[in-house]
């Protein structure tokens, strides 16, 4: 017998001995609902043989999530400062060849009342963030941030990026990535 999982947020462990003809075995499932609210449908795949037949069959285990988050606040877990929230505090950027400029997104919820200015700075000055200068309260908006490598040794980096909510500098929100020299990307 497999139990194999639809999603990471479910895990399942069973008994791994054989189950005798009309016997009954015990399937222990285990629900992570940290990136989740409201209510909940995961699958887990049964798949039972005796070697020559196998059968499949799905076992869908639902939940109701409840939370005192928004589901804004639930995808966006990091509290940056001044009533502003993002998706990620460590962006991945990946191996790329020296001299490239890489794009990733950042996420930002503006979780106050009140509209907030937005400002950033990255002290290596390498990066580029293309954001919207004000969120209104609930607003969400995606930050574009271009990195450029050119000049950066092999290996790998570690830069940051502030966010200056309403004049106040938050952060960091930490780049990390390596930088190849030969041109073959992983």
């Amino acid at each position: 017998m497999g139990v194999h999982a639809q999603c990471g947020c479910t895990a399942a462990t069973w008994s791994r001995e054989a189950i005798p003809a009309g016997g009954k075995a015990v399937i222990d499932v285990e629900y992570d609902p940290s990136r989740f609210i409201g209510p909940q449908s995961n699958g887990l795949t049964v798949i039972a043989d005796n070697g020559s037949y196998r059968k499949y069959s799905t076992l869908v285990v639902k939940a109701e999530v409840l939370r005192d988050e928004t589901l804004e606040q639930v995808r966006h877990p990091h509290e940056l400062g001044g009533g502003v929230r993002t998706d990620l505090d460590v962006i991945g950027m990946r191996l790329w060849e020296a001299g490239s400029s890489i794009e990733r997104p950042l996420s930002l919820l503006n979780d106050s009342e009140v509209p907030v200015q937005l400002k950033w700075s990255c002290p290596s000055r390498r990066a580029k963030v293309h954001m919207p200068a004000a969120l209104a309260p609930g607003q969400v908006a995606v930050a574009r941030i271009v990195y450029d490598t050119t000049g950066l040794p092999e290996g790998e980096y570690t830069d940051a990026i502030y966010i200056y909510v309403d004049g106040i500098r938050h952060g960091p929100v930490l780049l990390k990535g390596a930088v190849s020299t030969s041109s073959e990307k992983e």
